[in-house]
């Protein structure tokens, strides 16, 4: 493995990362495992793990697409946008009409500043998915900072010489007072002061028309009056209340600044309620039928909220949650089987649902060896982003999605 993490990371991991599958079967199965923990793993930010987990489920299953572009979000995470880069290339030649590894490539690409091959991945993406919201908003974004790049790099910076002021020696001149041309009656008038006191020492001065007053009064020359003209003060109107916006934030929020709207329990309440009414029935000729339906939606984790930002509104949602399902297996002869297991959604965001794809789910089950025969039809139900029970949950979850950005 050319990936890897911390020895601790490995240690724990032990169980999975040095076991060699011995049938397709086997492989399968701890792929599915090693991916659950990398997902695990990325989803608490531990991306050098993670990065181990995805490396390792590469090496077993180099043609499962979704582990090159989990790791290569991983590696853009840890800022290693050029090995990004190269797993997002990986997930394109599996797959070229895969939308979200040109997605991936386009947030590497961003990553290395190189906005022009980012552009032209982020439309790539909106010719697979013209309605794919956050790859259009990204090209928006990319393109500005492409144009302010080159706008950089046209500028000349001005070289500006500080000239230092020129060295002046003036030549001293000694001055010698001289008592020759004084009024002889200096010192008569001196005296006369003297005894008159002087007005300036006790905080009154004299006017140029001989009045006398104090330091502090301040009287304007007609020259002073005409500058100030009509700029006299003037009495204030009570300004207009601004009554706000749904559009724009509060009424509060005059200025445009940031403003958050915390829509976490109608987000998880509506969640619960939508995805636990989703049932789904699947047949099966000479073998019988399988309902499943959702007993509860439990464990979510994570946000939702609504943020404004100089006029302009952003709705932003990530979560992840449990799935518990139930599978009812009614046999055409025998007795019937209940069967129960848990869906984990990892990445329940706005990106994951701007892509277009499938949510990401990971499947886990109880007392499999129990469903008999009705093990493969469960299992082909609930594998996979097109099996009927995950497509049946799927709707609902998009549902979810349309009421959270109308409000």
């Amino acid at each position: 493995m050319n990936q890897g993490g911390g020895r601790l990371a490995g240690a724990q991991h032990n169980d999975v990362l040095t076991v060699e599958p011995q049938t397709d079967d086997e492989r399968e199965r701890l792929v599915e495992e090693i991916k659950r923990r990398g997902n695990a793993a990325f989803k608490v930010r531990s991306l050098p793990e993670a990065v181990m987990l995805y490396s390792r489920a590469i090496e077993l299953h180099p043609k499962m697409i979704a582990l090159w572009s989990n790791r290569s979000m991983a590696q853009a995470g840890m800022g290693k946008f050029k090995e990004a880069k190269e797993d997002a290339e990986e997930c394109i030649k599996l797959d070229e009409g895969w939308a979200k590894g040109y997605y991936r490539k386009a947030q590497a690409c961003s990553g290395l500043k190189d906005f022009e091959a980012a552009i032209n991945c982020y439309e790539n993406v909106l010719k697979i998915e013209p309605n794919n919201t956050a790859a259009a908003r990204e090209l928006q974004v990319t393109k500005e900072r492409h144009q302010k790049q080159k706008d950089e790099a046209d500028k000349q910076p001005e070289q500006e010489v500080e000239k230092l002021p020129e060295k002046s020696f003036v030549s001293k001149k000694i001055i010698t007072d001289s008592n020759e041309g004084k009024d002889a009656n200096s010192k008569d008038e001196s005296k006369t002061k003297k005894k008159e006191g002087d007005l300036s020492m006790r905080g009154y001065r004299t006017l140029a028309d001989g009045r006398k007053t104090t330091f502090f009064n301040m009287e304007r020359t007609e020259e002073e009056l005409k500058l100030i003209g009509e700029n006299k003060p003037q009495k204030l109107e009570s300004e207009t209340v601004f009554e706000g916006n749904a559009k724009e934030g509060s009424a509060w929020n005059v200025g445009g600044t940031f403003e958050e709207v915390d829509l976490n329990s109608w987000a998880t309440d509506k969640l619960r309620e939508l995805v636990e009414k989703t049932t789904c029935k699947v047949e099966e000729n000479g073998l019988g039928t399988v309902t499943f339906s959702v007993k509860k939606l439990d464990d979510i984790e994570g946000d939702a909220s609504k943020t404004f930002t100089r006029g302009e509104q952003r709705k932003i949602f990530d979560f992840s949650f449990n799935v518990e399902w139930s599978a009812k297996c009614e046999p055409t002869e025998g007795k019937e089987v209940d069967i129960s297991g848990v869906l984990f959604y990892p990445e329940f965001s706005g990106d994951a649902a701007a892509s277009g794809d499938p949510f990401e789910a990971e499947l886990r089950w109880s007392r499999r060896e129990s469903a008999g025969r009705f093990e493969k039809i469960i299992a082909s139900s609930l594998k996979g982003g097109n099996s009927a029970f995950r497509v049946a949950v799927d709707k609902s979850l998009r549902q979810w999605v349309a009421l959270f950005n109308e409000r």
